[in-house]
């Protein structure tokens, strides 16, 4: 969710200084990415497991990320902006926040693990 308000914060004329701290945070919020998704996968289908949910979830992500690369400069061709891309991004995160929010609802079957 902090990500998506990112993305569209970057929409807008921000002065340099704010620009910067807004790109900083964006920095530090995909650094969280992969050991979130770690942790979450390694929760969900247990450490025996794990390699393999990481590697479909990655191997689910990729045409995203491959088709993104040509397409940003392509919207941007097509409307002089990034600002559509940006809004994109944001939606699609948003979107992300709310199934995970869904994902992790709970059904009272899962164990409080103590941490040492």
């Amino acid at each position: 969710a902090g990500t998506a308000v990112l993305w569209l914060l970057l929409t807008r004329a921000l002065p340099y200084p704010a620009l910067v701290v807004v790109i900083a945070l964006q920095g530090l919020c995909a650094a969280g990415a992969i050991p979130n998704l770690s942790r979450a996968l390694a929760e969900a289908f247990g450490t025996a497991s794990f390699s393999r949910s990481f590697g479909l979830a990655t191997t689910v992500s990729l045409p995203l990320n491959v088709a993104f690369v040509p397409l940003v400069p392509w919207i941007r061709a097509q409307t002089g902006s990034y600002v559509p891309a940006m809004l994109g991004v944001a939606v699609m995160l948003a979107i992300a926040f709310l199934l995970s929010l869904y994902a992790c609802r709970g059904d009272g079957r899962r164990e409080t693990v103590a941490m040492a």
